[in-house]
């Protein structure tokens, strides 16, 4: 009795267990969801577009980076309508150019490949070359070489007009601008492009110490730079004894040749004297010349300099079309230039 039980729940089990899987697979033809195990082929296949899924994922976020980079560019630059017009047809006809030389290149690519894996093969067996490989293989290369220094030649034309374009505070902004993924904290609330430094304090107290008498300001010169010297270590870090002594130097022959200027030759020159009137940074002076020595090098090499790579790349024209429809709802403040206000 009790064998026949165990039995007869064995079977009904098996039952809904074969009705489950037969359910499972109705529900998988209804969507078109595959049911049989994958064959190796197939899962090499699916390995293979996951593989090229992943791939492309990479090239789409690395664009978005670009693309990103790009527009914390713009955003900072404060550019015009007139500007943008003329940056995008630039923009145009340096890609105009770039497909021609493209096309030439792809030209002769086919016979690139041919005489280089020629010369790989002969070079897998050991060094001896024989020379009529090494011709053509030095020949074809040096003909590639040649077409791209052309079109790097060519560009540098282009980017001579952008830079006609850009004021000369864009211009350093684009010098000072590194790609990033979020606005520079100057820019979130930046002082507008093409607006100068506003040294007005600076030449307020320039003014002051003309007019202090010479016996007050011999009893407080030593003291007329402690607050300043001790503002800047606390930001910057501590001067050496010999650097300190060397600003010093320096910034008190300047207040005794603003002491000893006429009123007019003080006014025409006060704002180049406010511009010395600061204790030197050793170390940005440093790392702008480390700069330019980079600057440098990466434009003897790839022929463009940073205006070059920003607005003659292929994904530049695109933001900045966009940037030229959206122009009039863009919430930025008007170009200003404190240098062309008259004083009061």
């Amino acid at each position: 009795m009790v064998t026949k039980k165990y039995w007869v729940m064995g079977l009904a089990i098996m039952a809904l267990i074969t009705l489950c899987s037969v359910n499972r697979i109705r529900a998988a033809e209804a969507t078109g969801e595959a049911t049989a195990p994958a064959s190796p082929k197939t899962a090499s296949r699916g390995g293979e577009s996951r593989s090229k899924q992943g791939e492309e994922a990479l090239v789409t976020v690395e664009k978005l980076r670009n693309d990103i980079s790009f527009l914390n560019l713009i955003n900072g630059l404060n550019l015009s309508e007139t500007q943008l017009k003329e940056l995008i047809a630039i923009n145009q006809e340096a890609q105009t150019l770039k497909e021609k030389y493209k096309t030439s290149y792809q030209a002769f690519t086919q016979e690139m490949q041919s005489q280089f894996n020629e010369l790989k093969t002969v070079l897998s067996d050991g060094p001896n070359l024989p020379p009529e490989i090494e011709k053509r293989a030095n020949e074809i290369n040096h003909q590639a070489k040649e077409l791209k220094e052309k079109l790097q030649k060519e560009l540098l034309v282009y980017q001579g007009k952008v830079e006609t374009i850009l004021t000369d505070a864009q211009k350093k902004v684009i010098e000072d601008f590194t790609p990033c993924l979020t606005p520079p904290k100057d820019q979130k609330n930046p002082v507008r492009v093409g607006q100068a430094k506003d040294n007005a304090n600076v030449v307020k107290l320039l003014r002051r110490i003309r007019e202090v008498p010479e016996e007050v300001y011999q009893e407080k010169r030593e003291k007329l730079l402690a607050k300043a010297f001790e503002k800047f270590e606390k930001n910057k870090g501590p001067l050496t004894a010999e650097e300190k002594s060397l600003e010093e130097e320096r910034l008190f022959d300047l207040v005794d040749e603003v002491r000893l200027m006429a009123d007019e030759e003080f006014e025409i020159n006060k704002e180049d004297i406010a511009k010395e009137f600061a204790i030197k940074d050793k170390a940005k002076e440093l790392e702008n010349q480390l700069k330019e020595i980079s600057e440098y090098r990466y434009k003897d090499k790839k022929g463009l300099n940073k205006i070059g790579r920003f607005f003659l790349n292929e994904l530049a024209c695109p933001i900045l079309q966009e940037r030229l429809t959206k122009l009039a709802d863009f919430k930025q403040a008007p170009l200003i230039n404190l240098d062309e206000l008259k004083n009061n």
